[in-house]
């Protein structure tokens, strides 16, 4: 795709960089020599295409765990987690927990565990790695409000 203009606006720059389809920019002049009058073009370097970034997952978060134990514990507490109504979010380096719209708590994973802070109880860290390490979590201090 060609699109042709006397000039582009930055923003227009920018965003032809998230464009996948062989864009082209080119900015043209009109100069008088003599009796005629004559087009300039010039492409534009708009820059590299952005490379699309990873969307986060639930499986992204699990692969970053090493141990298959806790793997199948933080499977289970996703699982459980979800039945109760809340709502989770991947992120890029955390997974959010809200309810009714708002964050009661955050679980980020580690190589050995995972761990989970909500508003319950100040954010305070709870490491979590064995299943009666979750069941305890989750019975005493998970959704105390819910």
């Amino acid at each position: 795709m060609f699109l042709v203009a006397p000039s582009f606006s930055d923003n227009l720059k920018k965003v032809a960089r998230y464009v996948d389809l062989g864009l082209t920019l080119f900015e043209y002049d009109i100069i008088q020599v003599g009796d005629q009058k004559k087009v300039l073009c010039r492409e534009v370097d708009y820059g590299e295409p952005y490379e699309p970034t990873e969307v986060p997952t639930i499986q992204g978060h699990l692969d970053y765990i090493e141990d298959p134990k806790v793997n199948a514990v933080f499977e289970k507490a996703i699982e459980d987690i979800k039945s109760k109504g809340v709502k989770v979010e991947p992120k890029k380096r955390r997974i959010t927990l809200r309810y009714k719209g708002d964050i009661i708590g955050r679980i980020r994973c580690r190589k050995t565990l995972f761990y989970i802070r909500t508003i319950f109880d100040d954010e305070v860290r709870h490491n979590i790695s064995s299943e009666d390490e979750w069941k305890d979590f989750k019975e005493n201090l998970l959704y105390p409000n819910l």
